[in-house]
C-alpha cells in the first residue's frame, strides 16, 4: 500500500533565510517516497526568499527533507506532514544545524480594518523583548500564488513582552494579484509568516 495523500488547502511555502542577499540558492525537496524536486531562488535584499514547491494540490503524509545550498553555505531541515495539515517550513543558513518552527515562536496576524480593503492592523507576538523586527512585504505575482516578490520592508520594535500592534496600508496599485504576505525574522533566525488578501 502506498503512502496516503492528503489535500492541502493552499500550497505550503518554504521560507529561506540567512543566505547572501541577491545570490542564487539551490533547493532540493525530498518527499516521503524518496523523490526529489529541484528549485532555484534569488535571495532578496535581506537575504530571504520564498519558494512555492510542487505544482500538485496534494501532499504525501510523512517526512519531507529540505536542503538549500549557496556556494559553500548549506542548510538542511525536515518537517512531518500529517493528514489534514498545512505546512510552512523555514530554512536558515547554518553549517550543520536544523531549525524547525515550534509552538510559541513568533507569529504575525494581519486583520483588515475599515471599508477600504487596503487598510490592515498587524499584530506581532512571540518575538524577543524589545526586539526591532525587520518585516518583508511580498505580493504574489499571480493568483495561483506560485511566486512572490518583495515590494517593501518595514521595521517595528516590539514591547518588553515581545508584542506590537501597528497599522499597515497597502497603496492601491496595479498589483499582479490580490494576495500578499508578511514575513519577519526573530533574533535567533526563526521566522514568522502570514498571507492576506486585499479586497
Amino acid at each position: 500500500m502506498g503512502v496516503p495523500k492528503v489535500a492541502a488547502v493552499r500550497l505550503p511555502q518554504i521560507c529561506i533565510t540567512g543566505f547572501a542577499p541577491g545570490g542564487e540558492v539551490e533547493l532540493w525537496v525530498t518527499d516521503p517516497d524518496g523523490e526529489s524536486q529541484y528549485y532555484t531562488e534569488i535571495m532578496n535584499a535581506d537575504g530571504t526568499g520564498i519558494v512555492n514547491w510542487s505544482a500538485e494540490t496534494d501532499l504525501l503524509t510523512g517526512t519531507y527533507t529540505f536542503e538549500a545550498t549557496q556556494d559553500d553555505l548549506r542548510a538542511i531541515n525536515s518537517v512531518d506532514v500529517e493528514p489534514g495539515a498545512e505546512t510552512q517550513e523555514t530554512i536558515t543558513e547554518t553549517e550543520e544545524s536544523v531549525t524547525e518552527p515550534e509552538e510559541g515562536e513568533p507569529a504575525i496576524e494581519v486583520s483588515p480594518v475599515g471599508d477600504s480593503g487596503w487598510d490592515f492592523e498587524v499584530a506581532l507576538s512571540g518575538f524577543e523583548p524589545n526586539q526591532e523586527v525587520l518585516l518583508a512585504l511580498y505580493v504574489a505575482t499571480d493568483e495561483t500564488m506560485t511566486e512572490f516578490e518583495q515590494i517593501d520592508s518595514i521595521s517595528e520594535q516590539v514591547d518588553d513582552q515581545g508584542n506590537a500592534t501597528f497599522p499597515l496600508e497597502i497603496t492601491p496599485d496595479e498589483y499582479p494579484s490580490p494576495w500578499f504576505a508578511l514575513a519577519g525574522l526573530r533574533e535567533d533566525g526563526s521566522q514568522a509568516y502570514t498571507e492576506f488578501q486585499v479586497e
